[in-house]
């Protein structure tokens, strides 16, 4: 069993560096350690950390299967609120990558009542804070899908002020303003969009320069997708010389 839980942390490392092929080997591993020994807790949690990878993967249906296995488990345990919360963000996940806003953001709203319900007994606990974020993220993501962008304006909102007190994921509150930013633009609000934009770009720049800059330099997508959209700020502003030195300057941050 030993074994099962080093395999499991390896499987999340792989996982947090971008390398999910490797992460779902170490997950799978691990599946069947647990299954040998029949710890539940354990089962639940590697399901729930497959369905993170296939998701990651583009394999949404595989995505659900694991995820729903993952949620039935936790809720016969009944002492995983946590497990379940987590379960229920993954399935909507999912069902985003599948096209489909309004189950996403079902399940969504489910996550996010027992995450908040962690929180409210954890009050100073980041970890319950990251995760409430993280949920509000995906519900203002979905209201973008579902063309609803002042609600998703408000969630994404809110996920930026609990990333902020909790002061542990600056590229998570990067992304999120540049999400912002994004919903901003496609409101027609270029200056303001071009101002979360730069929000973003400034705190990817500074974390270029801290010892733990490596961590966050393996979300070279994410890089990709802000540069995309300050260029096309800068593009529709009519300010072009000043897109190509901003691209210029930003992309340093992932070569």
């Amino acid at each position: 069993e030993s074994v099962g839980v080093i395999l499991n942390y390896i499987g999340t490392a792989y996982r947090q560096t971008g390398q999910n092929r490797k992460a779902l080997k170490a997950y799978l591993q691990a599946l069947v350690i647990f299954e040998d020994f029949n710890n539940k807790a354990g089962i639940a949690i590697i399901f729930n950390h497959l369905g993170e990878v296939y998701n990651n993967l583009g394999e949404s249906d595989w995505a659900r299967l694991c995820c729903r296995k993952a949620l039935k488990m936790f809720q016969d345990l009944g002492n995983s609120p946590d497990g379940e919360s987590a379960a229920l963000h993954n399935m909507g996940k999912a069902y985003l990558q599948l096209g489909r806003p309004r189950q996403a953001l079902a399940l969504f709203e489910q996550a996010l009542t027992i995450s908040q319900k962690i929180h409210n007994s954890l009050e100073n606990d980041f970890a319950s804070r990251n995760s409430e974020a993280t949920i509000l993220e995906s519900i203002g993501t979905a209201y973008v899908k579902l063309d609803q962008e002042q609600q998703a304006l408000e969630f994404y909102q809110k996920a930026l002020e609990l990333r902020q007190v909790a002061s542990e994921s600056p590229s998570a509150e990067a992304r999120i303003l540049d999400y912002i930013g994004a919903v901003h633009y496609k409101l027609g609000n270029q200056t303001r969009a071009l101002w979360y934009h730069l929000q973003a770009l400034g705190i990817l720049q500074a974390l270029n320069h801290t010892p733990y800059s490596e961590r966050f330099l393996y979300n070279t997508a994410g890089y990709e997708r802000l540069l995309h959209h300050l260029v096309a700020v800068y593009d529709r502003l009519g300010l072009h010389t000043q897109g190509v030195k901003c691209y210029q300057q930003a992309i340093e941050i992932v070569s």
